[in-house]
């Protein structure tokens, strides 16, 4: 359990794209240290997230949960970079996770920084849901990054559980394909 809440803020591209604006005007009164961006692969990060002066991660994936040669989905190696990148991230300090529209890739890198930092316990699980549900009532975390966090973060199940409670899991099959 962190000794004090993460801050976290879920964005759509054109909200972080406004926020760095804002930040590099701004510099002596707004930062933000942290910054995990999620693009499509034909768009790239925007040219604000490139020029951000904080530590950035940047991932290149559609918002999907079943790839092919069309659609990049997210990786194993995806989610296991964004909890190497959370590793780094203090109690207080501002991380901003942002996606094309803010509600799947975004809320599920939220997620897994939440839940990286918290026991790897049904309670954790629960606990780092609500604290995501806290941060932005309109998400719905991508199911297949979802899936990877508590595999990679070792929950054995919990957090998918916990997931799968609020948005509906549906059958795991089709991720074993």
């Amino acid at each position: 359990m962190p000794v004090e809440p993460l801050s976290l803020s879920i964005l759509s591209r054109d909200e972080v794209c406004k926020l760095l604006r804002q930040v590099a005007i701004h510099a002596t009164t707004k930062t933000v240290p942290h910054l995990v961006s999620m693009s499509d692969p034909p768009d790239g990060p925007p040219r604000e997230v490139e020029n951000h002066a904080g530590r950035t991660l940047a991932l290149i994936f559609y918002d999907t949960d079943e790839g092919d040669r069309d659609f990049k989905a997210p990786t194993r190696n995806d989610v296991a970079q964004i909890i190497e990148f959370a590793k780094d991230i203090q109690p207080g300090e501002h991380t901003v996770c942002h996606c094309n529209a803010g509600i799947s890739r975004s809320s599920a890198a939220a997620l897994t920084i939440i839940a990286s930092k918290l026991e790897r316990t049904p309670e954790g699980a629960q606990q780092a849901l609500e604290e995501l549900m806290r941060v932005k009532d309109v998400i719905h975390p991508n199911r297949t990054m979802v899936k990877y966090a508590d595999e990679l973060l070792g929950f054995e199940g919990s957090l998918w559980k916990a997931y799968a409670a609020i948005y509906g899991g549906g059958d795991l099959l089709w991720f074993l394909k």
